[in-house]
């Protein structure tokens, strides 16, 4: 069998069931209902939206910084550099999460 190809599936598998590579992917989370009642309606987890507020919040931050009485501008290139990773942090987190919901 070539890396490409999918494992053979059991002659008794359940074709709703997940396959046997994405079986990690649909386990429930084991959450004590007692401690976390939300549990139970099914909210429990992220909130993304935040994270990428406040990346943007960080960049804006980081760009307003550069206005000031710098002699050297060597924290100029440091502030950037920074503002740039989490520019680019966001973007890759935002395409890669596209199109999650159709799948």
């Amino acid at each position: 069998m070539s890396q490409t190809e999918a494992p053979a599936l059991p002659a008794h598998h359940d074709e709703h069931a997940p396959h046997p590579a994405q079986a990690r992917w649909y386990e429930a989370p084991k959450v004590d209902l007692a401690e976390e009642p939300s549990g139970q309606w099914g909210w429990h987890g992220e909130y993304p939206n935040a994270y990428r507020w406040i990346a943007l919040a960080t960049i804006a931050s980081l760009l307003v910084m550069l206005i000031g009485n710098h002699k050297g501008h060597v924290e100029d290139v440091w502030l950037i550099a920074f503002a740039a990773i989490t520019a680019l942090w966001l973007v890759v987190d935002i395409v890669s999460k596209r199109g999650r919901w159709k799948r």
